[in-house]
């Protein structure tokens, strides 16, 4: 599915049974309640007829039911027609750019050799997500087994560590043989082995792929010696990391993400419902961040997102002092010398459709970038857009008090991995707009 995409049970891929489609309202008031979502994931309705429909909403990536993956991509894939639209290179293309958004942010920290190998799960979001988690895992745990000290407590034959008296008279009142210890023992059944072990029996219950299960299975014989126990989130902050093991941050990570986002009652059991998904509107502006940030950084003196904040006006209480309210975070902030006025950009996850006047900006937006225009000295700013389809706009608004707003689109349908190098560039045109 794309965002904003209306599934019906007349289209092919509507195959949901009822309980699919009741476990899909249960996702939605989980993510409701834990995440603070405002809109549904996945919408599911039923017509007059009683039959029903699912439709997206601006969250994209991948939802598991069972044995169904469910992948939402961004509509800025989309090439027109609706058999266009449906094509297996069309989705194809848009889980490659999508996991290449991602590696700029901080929700999924991916390599650039795990995006060329995605073809080897079929360009399933969660097989991939399984495949980065077992491959990463298999190699830490071949290289660096973590063992650590844990405290232990057995009735043994010979006596080691330190006596426990109240439990040895409690255990050995008629058995002069035993001793009731307490001793630290070099173990690898420890908190963290712990943790791969239950994500990787979790995981077996929900994967499809060949190759992903002879991995899984690997990693589950190695840590045959650690015990199975149920996982929750908060354990994750018990984890002792030291320098011998904060190699193994990364697949920690990926644990926390599995198991925080099954979306119902975790138990000693399959992963019945898995997702991750995220706004478009956040990642569009994370990754074009992130991407400035990163590939412009030598060209620039300074290059912030989301600072410094200020505030639009303060507001004068009563015997008080006064407080500043409306605060103002622009997305990315250029200095591009050290004496040179700052270049104010924010980017907007709309299409461009309307032909007035304002070339379908919104109204409040545009006062909006002339409030940072005046609040951080910027004599420009840039309203940046995805480009959909071949629809690319360049205009300019001329204040008349010395603003100029700008708005750009950027191309991000094209292949973002392979062609990089063109967005850098089409981004720098954007950019020296304003000399």
């Amino acid at each position: 599915m794309f965002e904003h995409d209306k599934v019906t049970q007349d289209d092919p891929r509507f195959t949901f049974t009822p309980g699919e489609l009741i476990q899909i309202e249960r996702f939605n008031e989980r993510m409701r309640r834990r995440e603070g979502l405002k809109r549904k994931v996945l919408d599911v309705s039923l017509n007059a007829h009683g039959e029903a429909s699912i439709r997206s909403s601006s969250y994209v990536g991948v939802m598991r039911i069972g044995k169904r993956t469910i992948q939402i991509l961004p509509k800025i894939a989309k090439k027109g027609s609706e058999g266009d639209n449906r094509h297996e290179a069309i989705f194809s293309s848009a889980v490659h750019n999508l996991l290449f958004m991602l590696s700029f942010t901080k929700r999924l920290r991916i390599k650039e050799v795990d995006l060329s190998r995605l073809s080897r799960v079929d360009d399933d979001f969660f097989e991939f997500l399984i495949y980065l988690f077992a491959k990463n895992t298999l190699e830490l745990l071949k290289r660096n087994m973590c063992k650590e000290y844990v405290d232990l407590e057995e009735n043994v034959v010979f006596l080691k560590g330190k006596i426990k008296f109240s439990s040895h008279i409690k255990h050995n009142a008629a058995l002069k043989h035993r001793f009731y210890t307490e001793f630290d023992d070099f173990s690898a059944d420890n908190l963290l082995n712990q943790i791969l072990k239950y994500t990787t029996h979790l995981l077996l219950g929900a994967c499809s792929s060949p190759d992903n299960v002879k991995k899984l299975q690997e990693i589950y014989f190695m840590l045959d010696d650690v015990s199975l126990r149920a996982i929750i989130p908060e354990l994750f902050s018990k984890v002792k990391l030291t320098r011998l093991n904060d190699e193994y941050v990364p697949v920690l990570n990926l644990c926390k993400l599995f198991i925080e986002r099954a979306a119902l009652e975790l138990r000693a059991g399959p992963l019945d419902v898995f997702s991750f998904v995220f706004d478009m509107d956040v990642l569009f502006e994370e990754f074009i961040g992130e991407f400035i940030k990163r590939k412009f950084a030598g060209k620039f003196y300074e290059i912030t997102l989301k600072r410094p904040v200020k505030h639009f006006a303060q507001k004068y209480v009563e015997q008080g002092k006064p407080e500043n309210v409306l605060p103002l975070k622009p997305d990315i902030v250029i200095r591009k010398t050290r004496d040179e006025r700052t270049l104010i950009v924010d980017t907007k996850y709309k299409e461009l459709t309307s032909k007035d006047k304002k070339e379908g900006a919104d109204r409040s937006d545009i006062y909006q970038m002339y409030a940072y225009s005046k609040k951080y000295s910027s004599p420009d700013v840039i309203m940046l857009y995805p480009q959909f389809r071949e629809q690319r706009k360049v205009s300019d608004f001329d204040v008349r008090d010395g603003t100029t707003i700008h708005i750009r689109t950027v191309n991000v349908c094209r292949d973002l991995k392979n062609d990089r190098n063109d967005l850098y560039e089409e981004l720098q045109e954007i950019l020296s707009c304003t000399s």
